[in-house]
């Protein structure tokens, strides 16, 4: 065979390789075409810049200490030297230099970490130079730079193979020497060490030193250097002259020097014009930068560039600054002005046209055309992307950017604002991609990275969206209001998807319209001026957006409340203590008061508070300053308490918490110490009169009547009787971090003579005042209440408790009572629930009654130990899950009284049930008696497990008598259901307390089965309870439970979109679904074979799961819980779960057959991975697993001695150590992220064999039922889709068992998708996106329901190639004559046109016209249909690619242009528009000689590649011969061989067999890529390359161990060529596969073809 290839005399590259292709080798130098100046006889002076990438972060100081520096020489010759640790100026040899520190973004540093240190020397004259780079514990580095016709700029770094960080013993090299040596010094205290091995600058040798020397061990990458400034423009300075331009200082010759003398430039006109013209030499060019004076430079103006091709484009420039505005540039004294031309291209004339300065002149120091534009941060091409845009959509954005050549794929970024540590990322296969599930009107940074296998450019710039709601947003909730004087503050809960509020309101009894105030809102809360006091207002809140309006909010209520100073009603008129006596007042801390609330008229005096004055005041300056009042007598008193009125404005009154007391008593020293009452030091009370002793305000005594403050008006501070009092000190503390107040102090002396309240007392033999003491009489009890109704009454403070108690006595005098007792407590501990379980619930117990806002109760308490605590709570009936309950007081022993606080601000009823909380150890000493409350129907049944069958039903059949009754006495009727506050009941269980509307508890099931329907729902309550806990690890069943705490399951107002909620101390639900809670069924009752249980349903388990979830991701973990509800059945747990029923599996096995890093955006796949823990390793017991778990989990037990695990790792920990088994493979697939320490730590265990992350529901049950496993056979083929240039059809013909699960796929032995069994054959669709070129090799494992492996099969290889062309939505396309116009929606990468169908033209002339923004023209391609056609991928089709600007058709690189329009002539008009298509980029492209003798042979003659000794290729040598089209700059070869292994092996049973095996790898050889050198010697993308390969016969042999062979008998059985792209030419960077070959059968015989080259 004699084979002749298109090369033109010159080889481009040489590819030499080991085991693998090496980087091409430039055979040919590519120094640009020599340029002299038409005019100048001195050659130019030039500059030579670095720019040091400090790779790995360090300070400032470090680089001093390392004595970082530069050093340039001359021929040889030192010049000097430059430090790189600061920014200065310096002079080298006489020319000037200039160090400058640099920030990531360029600019100057200022952190004292800088990213880059850059260097330029100036003025220097052409020649050879050398920089040499040098410093303790770096590699030395030196670069020979050639200053010639372009200024030049050298690019390293610390981390790359040049001036690598790390070289401690300087051998020139960093390695494990290096390593090994600091490791030596870790933690070492000798500050000698540290100018070497301080590598950071931290001031010590420590880990992170280690790891830039380990990163750097393997470092890669090379030195860059780049063309900068033209040094002599060939500008015809003659030809300037004669247009007009002349200097009046200088020489115009200097305008295109770098020599620092500034030219004043004049004309005849207004403007100049300076037309610089090349001639017959084009320049090469991609930005002009001018220099000018910063006074009296030039400012505004235009550059018109003329291209070669005729075009020409104006650039303007405007560099005044606007008036009053001053500025420096980067250069004293100069300002700099920057053209860019977008990319790199000949132009021939350039022409600057300015205004002249007043004086009529023009300044200007330089005018440079540089040829390379050195970025700040570069990159090798196509590693990034551009031109992404985003448009914002309903919870989403979608994503647009331009295609990249030679990727398979994109990562794409994703994060709020102002949140980058919330990164998220999807991949995408094209240049496209829709985000969805953010969050609307959240603004959201993107970021696309280009990727391909083993590879990963540069991240693109980030854009923002802001996802924008498509539907009106619902109504707002939670609406509170402050009633203010002559005003009402509103606020509400922000409602999603709402951009703006609006508040209405109108008077209530009004009959008017409600009235807007404030327009659209952007906040949450808005305040109603000017309105009346003491008028009830109704007010709506509604929630906007661009899609319109929300409905009305509830409707909220409030009444603007003058503030009155009047005495508060509720104050003695007797029995205080005559201001008259008061001796003195002061402050605790005199300079402790708010002095902007004071007047110079009427400044701040201790005597405001008891003055009778309730305007006049003292407010504290800060809520941590002492707040004691003291006040000194004039003659001893007798005391028994003090009543503090707060400031009545604002909310002053709601500010008071707790309180002490401390008095002198007469006789005694006032300077000295007092006598602490309150609290009781016994009880370990402390006081530290406002010093630093802390914590002693903790054991103050919440003021007992703390919750009607806000009503009352002021504060009862008890401590008495105290007599003969001469001094007291009073301190109230302030509730959270607000300020105290007072108006009035009164003090309430003791009187033995008007002691009714202790009279009435004594009438009752114990301090519950259950009973009456022996001989009680209704004359003695109407003669207590005679006084009682007298001017007596002015002495005493809740009189109308005291009625009630002698109302109390005289109904226990006649036999009855009509109060609620309650004999003894419970104990329910939070705090003790926690220590032991680590975990909680409610710690509330209902009272037994109800009562309205704002009424005032009695609790009479007995038995409370001293030291412990029983809070009482107050609950609003269906409330927002915001205003739901408040604390109504402390109870002591004795008479409580309480007044139940207002909850929230609607205009429904306020009030709801009382509760109690205690946590201590003695529940059964204490008794209640609740008075003046309404009783309600409580089913108590925490006692459920020391009942008797009977008992139980007894309890519940007389509560459902009283249910019944109650209703109608309370007044709840269906039309009231949901607003009449006395509408509740309470059920309260073992482990739950039902808090529900009692009306739907009444309704919830028949009458005559409404008790059987809540015996069972009791017991399923604890069905549920039961699963839950020892699903998290807390023991004991039913009887055995030691929790104390319950779930509190309420009856709420849902807010929008909800269903239930989960809120930690409670469950919502809303009315609707309350009866529900009453309807359901235990295990022992579930029929056989059910299908389903009767627990509840999904959402209250789910909710239950909120609050008890240890995990920590919300809407996964916690529905763990409802799995196991759902699932439960009372023996292993094998019912269907939600998982199954809704075909979730699907999603699970696609994210573990693809193990892409990062949880799934869908809450129940990433459920799958915790379920299938479960699935995997439970047996007979269905919570046996996650009880080990979370025990384990709680207790820390297998993180022990890992430091600072993170979640993924303490989770693939405590599973691994649980199941016993390496969960590695498991957590990897499901996109955990495990540290090498963590994963050796989990290869302890024994290895999990099972492919856990394929089973589902049936696979325990097979598991649980002994099903087998068994292996089979079965085929699989692959196959391009026919239609589609992207698609690959995988079918599956099954195999014959029974358990099939489905079918993993792998391309190119990577798993990427699941498909699940569905009992005959399977298809699978592969869309390849942005792939192109490449050949895929498919093979399909199949799997049984037990997670085993029950065969493989090949399906084959596919190769994708086709012509990639730029999608017809992204253009329009206007036909005229024989023109079409393609003009496209945005700027877009075009290389080429492609023709198709039946009617394109065989033969004519064509022109191709590319427009570029800005509107600049460039002839891109001219021919003649009937030639030169490129097609190769779709040989039906007429394709040709665009040339480089200024080239002819016989240039074979390939051009691509930003396009945003071609214009393209020559077309028949018959021809159909969809037949003309653009080609966006042509790609890499390899395959084998297509010729009749094939692909492979023996060379027929020497062939000499260069000018080498050893440049030849011997006569006989085997190749293997083919074409790319690529660019032989970047691109590499590797030839890849099938070897089959024949080996004797001898068997079990003793007998030799025959082993047959296949290995693939790289061949040994070296490959060679040809090119034509085009005129101008810049080499890039080319159409129709050549290569040949070499194969190294004799390597081949010794990785054979063969003894003699001459080749042929070496080949593998197939071969295949894999193109590869490098980042950098020199093979350094990231590299990555871009096209390959189909496996091609190697020819056999003795004989092969001859190669001719020629």
């Amino acid at each position: 065979m004699k084979f002749s290839a298109r090369i033109l005399s010159l080889v481009l590259a040489l590819a030499l390789a080991l085991s693998c292709a090496c980087p091409a080798l430039a055979l040919e130098s590519q120094e640009e075409t020599e340029t002299k100046p038409l005019t100048e006889a001195v050659p130019a002076l030039g500059e030579i810049q670095a720019t040091l990438r400090l790779d790995y972060a360090q300070k400032r100081s470090a680089l001093q200490n390392h004595d970082v520096k530069a050093v340039l020489l001359q021929n040889g010759r030192q010049l000097g030297a430059l430090p790189l640790w600061e920014t200065n100026s310096f002079s080298v040899g006489g020319y000037p230099a200039q160090v400058e520190l640099k920030n990531a973004d360029g600019g100057p540093d200022g952190t004292g970490w800088p990213r880059y240190a850059t260097l330029s020397v100036s003025g220097l004259p052409q020649g050879s130079y050398t920089l040499a780079f040098s410093g303790l514990g770096y590699k030395s580095y030196s670069h020979s730079i050639a200053l010639q016709n372009y200024s030049q700029h050298l690019i390293l770094g610390t981390g790359d193979t040049t001036f690598t960080l790390g070289d401690f013993n300087r051998d020139g090299r960093v390695n494990e020497i290096d390593r090994d040596l600091l490791s030596q010094r870790l933690a070492s205290t000798d500050p000698s060490q540290y100018p070497t091995y301080d590598l950071d600058g931290d001031g010590a040798v420590g880990l992170a030193d280690l790891a830039y020397v380990t990163r750097n061990i393997k470092a890669t990458g090379a030195a860059e250097v780049k063309n900068t400034a033209l040094l002599s423009p060939p500008v015809n300075i003659a030809a300037l002259t004669s247009l007009g331009a002349s200097a009046s200082s200088g020489s115009l010759s200097d305008l295109f020097t770098d020599n620092g003398r500034s030219v004043s430039l004049a004309s005849a006109g207004n403007t100049l014009d300076l037309p610089i013209d090349f001639g017959s030499s084009p320049v090469e060019m991609s930005q002009i930068t001018i220099d000018a004076p910063e006074n009296g430079g030039l400012e505004t103006g235009t550059a018109t560039v003329e291209y070669t091709d005729g075009s020409s484009e104006p650039l303007s420039f405007n560099a005044a600054l606007p008036a009053g505005v001053y500025a420096i540039g980067r250069s004293d004294g100069l300002r700099t002005i920057t053209l860019e031309l977008g990319k790199r291209v000949p132009v021939k004339k350039v022409t600057i046209s300015v205004s002249k300065t007043p004086d009529g002149y023009v300044t200007v120091e330089t005018i440079r055309f540089l040829k390379d534009i050195v970025p700040e941060n570069p990159v090798a091409p196509n590693r990034q992307v551009t031109g992404l845009t985003a448009a914002a959509g309903h919870e989403k954005v979608t994503l647009k950017w331009r295609e990249l050549p030679n990727v398979t794929g994109y990562r794409v970024d994703f994060w709020p604002v102002g949140k980058e540590s919330s990164r998220r990322s999807v991949q995408a296969s094209v240049p496209y991609a829709e985000v969805t599930g953010l969050d609307n009107l959240q603004a959201y940074k993107f970021q696309v990275t280009p990727t391909a296998e083993g590879w990963t450019g540069d991240p693109s710039d980030t854009v923002e969206a802001t996802p924008q709601p498509s539907k009106k947003p619902d109504a707002p909730d939670m609406v509170q209001v402050t009633e203010l004087e002559g005003a009402l503050g509103i606020s509400w809960k922000a409602s999603k998807a709402a951009t703006f509020y609006e508040v209405y309101y109108k008077e209530k009894n009004a009959s008017a319209a409600y009235q807007q105030v404030g327009g659209s809102l952007r906040t949450t809360s808005a305040t109603i001026s000017s309105l009346k006091n003491g008028t009830p207002y109704q007010l709506y809140v509604v929630a906007g957006n661009e899609v319109g309006k929300s409905g009305a909010s509830r409707i909220s209520e409030g009444t603007p409340k003058a503030v009155v100073y009047d005495r508060p009603e509720g104050l003695p008129s007797s029995g205080l203590l005559d201001a008259g006596k008061i001796a003195s007042i002061k402050l605790g801390a005199p300079g402790n008061y708010a002095g902007k609330e004071y007047t110079a008229d009427k400044p701040f005096k201790p005597e405001n508070m008891i003055d009778g004055d309730y305007r006049t005041h003292w407010t504290a300056a800060n809520w941590y300053g002492n707040e004691h009042v003291v006040t000194t007598f004039k003659e001893p008193v007798d005391l028994q308490a003090v009543l503090w009125s707060p400031r009545l404005d604002g909310n002053y009154p709601r500010f008071l918490r707790a309180y002490s007391v401390q008095v002198w008593y007469e006789g005694e020293n006032v300077n000295g110490p007092g006598h602490l009452l309150v609290p009781d030091p016994a009880k370990g009370g402390q006081d530290s009169n406002g010093g630093t002793a802390g914590g002693d305000v903790f054991t103050w005594p919440t003021i007992p009547n703390k919750s009607a403050i806000p009503t009352s008006k002021f504060a009862i501070l008890p401590f008495g009787p105290a007599k003969k009092v001469i001094q007291i000190s009073v301190a109230v503390e302030q509730d959270g971090y607000n300020i105290v107040s007072c108006s009035e102090l009164l003090f309430m002396e003791y009187d033995p003579d008007h002691c009714l309240p202790d009279e009435i007392s004594a009438l009752f033999a114990n301090e519950l005042r259950t009973r009456l003491r022996s001989g009680v009489t209704l004359q003695q009890i109407n003669s207590l209440r005679t006084r009682l109704n007298s001017d007596e009454r002015f002495y005493y403070l809740d009189t109308a408790t005291l009625k009630d108690e002698l109302d109390l006595a005289q109904e226990l005098l006649s036999g009855q009572s009509t109060g609620v007792v309650v004999e003894g407590i419970q104990s329910r501990s939070a705090s003790t629930d926690s220590q032991k379980h680590k975990q909680s619930g409610s710690e509330l117990q209902p009272l037994g009654v109800a009562a309205k806002a704002n009424q005032e109760i009695t609790i009479y308490a007995s038995g409370i130990p001293s030291g412990e605590k029983v809070s009482v709570y107050a609950t609003q009936f269906n409330a927002e899950a915001s205003t739901w309950r408040a604390l109504a007081g402390t109870l002591e022993n004795g008479r409580n009284t309480l007044t139940v606080p207002k909850i929230g601000s609607q205009s429904t009823e306020r009030g709801g049930s009382l509760y109690i909380s205690y946590g201590g150890a003695n529940p059964h000493l204490i008794n209640l008696h609740v008075r003046r409350a309404t009783d309600i129907p409580v089913l108590e049944l925490s006692g459920w497990y020391a009942m008797t069958e009977s008992a139980r039903k007894q309890v519940i059949s007389d509560y459902v008598a009283e249910l019944n009754s109650y209703i109608g006495k309370a007044g709840v009727t269906e039309s009231n259901k949901t607003t009449k506050c006395l509408n509740v009941t309470e059920i309260s269980t073992p482990t739950m307390l039902l808090s529900l509307p009692s009306l739907a508890v009444k309704n919830s099931a028949p009458a005559s089965g409404l008790a059987e329907a809540l015996y069972n729902s009791v017991l399923a309550w604890e069905d549920v309870m039961y699963i839950c806990n020892t699903t998290q690890g807390i023991d004991g069943a039913y009887s055995g439970n030691t929790m104390q705490t319950r779930q509190n399951i309420r009856c709420m107002q849902m807010f929008s979109g909800a269903f239930m909620y989960a809120a930690g101390s409670h469950i919502g639900v809303g009315y609707g679904s309350s009866a529900g809670l009453c309807g359901g069924a235990p295990i022992a009752s579930l029929p056989s074979g059910a299908a389903a249980n009767s627990l509840f349903g999904w959402g209250i388990a789910h909710e239950i799961g909120h609050n008890m979830d240890k995990l920590g991701k919300a809407e996964i973990t916690n529905n763990l819980y409802s799995l196991m509800v759902q699932t439960y059945d009372g023996k292993q747990g094998t019912l269907r779960s939600r998982l199954e029923a809704s075909g979730k599996y699907q999603g699970i096995f696609n994210k573990t057959a693809q193990g892409l890093p990062g949880a799934s955006n869908d809450v129940f796949v990433q459920l799958g991975m915790y379920w299938q823990l479960h699935l995997a390793y439970d047996n007979q017991s269905p919570t046996d697993f996650y009880n080990r778990f979370f025990k384990a989990w709680k207790a820390g037990t297998y993180t022990d001695g890992v430091a600072s695990p993170t979640y993924d790792e303490k989770l693939a920990l405590t599973a691994s150590g649980v199941a016993n088994r390496n969960l590695t493979a498991f957590f990897t697939r499901w996109g955990l992220d495990l540290s090498s320490a963590v994963k050796e730590k989990l290869s302890d265990y024994p290895a999990e064999t099972r492919a856990v992350w394929y089973l589902n529901d049936q696979s325990r049950r097979d598991r649980l039922n002994r099903v087998s496993s068994s292996t089979a056979s079965f085929s699989a083929s692959a196959a391009k889709r026919a239609g589609s240039d992207t698609e690959i059809q995988v079918v599956i013909t099954p195999p014959n068992v029974q358990n099939l699960q489905g079918y993993e796929i792998q391309r190119d032995g990577k798993a990427i998708a699941f498909v699940p069994s569905t009992g005959g054959s399977a298809v699978y669709t592969d869309v390849i996106g942005s792939g192109n070129h490449l050949a895929f090799t498919y093979t399909v494992t199949a799997y049984n329901t037990l997670g085993n492996e029950i065969g493989r099969a090949n399906a084959g290889q596919v190769r994708i190639a086709y012509d990639k062309t730029v999608p017809a939505s992204d253009y329009t396309v206007a036909r005229s004559g024989n023109t079409a116009t393609f003009t496209l929606r945005s700027e877009t990468s075009v290389s080429g046109i492609k023709l198709t169908g039946n009617s394109r033209p065989a033969s004519g002339s064509y022109t191709v016209t590319v427009t570029q923004a800005g509107g600049k023209s460039v002839k891109a391609r001219e021919g003649n249909f009937s030639t030169g056609n490129q097609a190769v991928d779709d040989r039906n089709s007429y394709l040709t690619y665009f040339n480089k600007p200024g080239t002819s058709s016989t240039d074979t690189r390939v051009w691509t242009y930003d396009a945003k329009t071609v214009t393209i002539t020559g077309i028949p008009a018959a021809m159909a528009s969809s037949d003309i298509q653009l080609i966006s980029y042509a790609g890499d492209d390899v395959s084998f000689l297509e010729d009749e003798g094939g692909f492979m042979g023996r060379l027929e003659s020497d062939y000499r590649y260069g000018d080498g000794t050893g440049d030849v290729i011997p006569a006989g040598t085997l190749i293997i011969a083919g074409t790319y089209r690529g660019d032989p700059v970047y691109n590499t070869l590797r030839l890849k061989g099938k070897f089959t292994k024949t080996q004797a092996v001898t068997n079990a049973s003793g007998s030799e067999q025959v082993v047959v095996s296949e290995e693939i790898r790289d061949m040994d050889g070296y490959a060679l890529l040809f090119a034509e050198i085009p005129e101008d010697k810049q080499v890039s993308d080319i159409s129709d390359g050549l290569f040949i390969f070499v194969p190294n016969v004799q390597k081949e042999a010794e990785l054979q161990g063969a003894t003699h062979c001459d080749g042929v008998n070496l080949l593998p059985s197939q071969i295949m060529v894999e193109m590869v792209r490098k980042d950098n030419p020199d093979g350094t960077g990231g590299q990555r596969t871009t096209a390959q070959t189909l496996w091609a059968q190697s020819p056999g015989g003795d004989t092969l073809p001859v190669i001719r080259l020629a």
